[in-house]
């Protein structure tokens, strides 16, 4: 269904920085790296302690860390460990996030991790909301943004915004020729993960890890599309992935952070403030993130 673009203030619904995560989905809780064999990883996921660890096939098992060695379904795919939390009946018929780039020569590869100090939605809504990329003028690529297109399902929601686009990394990846040029970028959030896509120049697909109602983590892969001859790409890799990664990657990444837990720590301060967002895109996430939630309460209902 096709929403309205129009900016116009809107009451923020609070409930959204409280609810809890439907855990009728795939998350990915941690890197397939971080798992070695004879070691047992401790990871959280909304407030529950889940064992990845490495059987004598080395192949990952998720159990839980309540003493009942309760084990979760679990696959590993795109350099990732992903565990289904919910009911495990229904984890054959949810799907992993497609990302078609990762094989892809044609792509230089991007793989960062983040901690944020902050409930999960308020680290999505900074994801989706594009205007507040002002205050990354000095590292990233676009601005003047403007939301032309919005729409929604049950499970997602996906806004298109018109972008100006030139700096640095345009240039050195050859999305540039100096000018400022208009791109549509795409944001989709598909419960509960999102993408970013700027046209055919970068594809962001960030993975988020609710830890508790304070506490998210995100693993992000991303992709930026090479003009150079692939054998060219190779050459270079290793020297442009830790100087996008650390140079700018990281460095917009801090102040994105900063953003979140700030808003974290005002809701704190007063869970009753009422404010108003312009954005809405970022209201029709909150919607979706409180009807994913309840839809999970119904559903253990149900099955009691």
């Amino acid at each position: 269904m096709e929403l309205k673009t129009t900016l116009s203030g809107q009451t923020v619904n609070n409930v959204v920085r409280e609810v809890g995560i439907n855990a009728n989905y795939w998350y990915a809780i941690s890197g397939s790296k971080d798992v070695k064999l004879k070691r047992i990883l401790p990871v959280q996921l909304w407030e529950q302690v889940i064992l990845l660890f490495r059987d004598r096939q080395n192949c990952i098992q998720a159990v839980d860390n309540g003493g009942k060695m309760h084990s979760y379904p679990v696959q590993e795919k795109y350099g990732i460990i992903w565990v289904f939390p919910g009911n495990p009946v229904l984890a054959e018929h949810q799907s992993l996030p497609k990302i078609p780039e990762y094989d892809d020569p044609n792509y230089l590869k991007l793989c960062v991790s983040a901690h944020f100090n902050a409930h999960f939605s308020i680290c999505n809504e900074n994801a989706m909301d594009v205007f507040h990329g002002y205050r990354h003028q000095n590292l990233q690529g676009w601005f003047d943004p403007a939301l032309i297109k919005l729409r929604q399902t049950d499970d997602s929601v996906t806004a298109d915004y018109q972008v100006s686009y030139n700096n640095l990394i345009a240039k050195l990846l050859g999305s540039s020729n100096g000018k400022v040029t208009k791109k549509v970028m795409t944001v989709s959030f598909r419960y509960p993960h999102l993408v970013n896509r700027l046209e055919d120049s970068s594809i962001l697909y960030l993975m988020r890890v609710p830890v508790g109602k304070t506490e998210s983590r995100s693993l992000s892969l991303l992709f930026l599309k090479s003009p150079v001859p692939q054998w060219l790409s190779y050459i270079l890799r290793p020297v442009l992935q830790p100087v996008i990664v650390h140079l700018l990657f990281l460095r917009s990444l801090k102040q994105d952070i900063e953003m979140i837990e700030s808003e974290q720590e005002n809701y704190l301060k007063n869970p009753q403030r009422r404010y108003v967002e312009v954005n809405p895109a970022i209201h029709a996430m909150q919607r979706l993130t409180i009807r994913q939630y309840e839809q999970y309460l119904q559903s253990r209902k149900a099955s009691v």
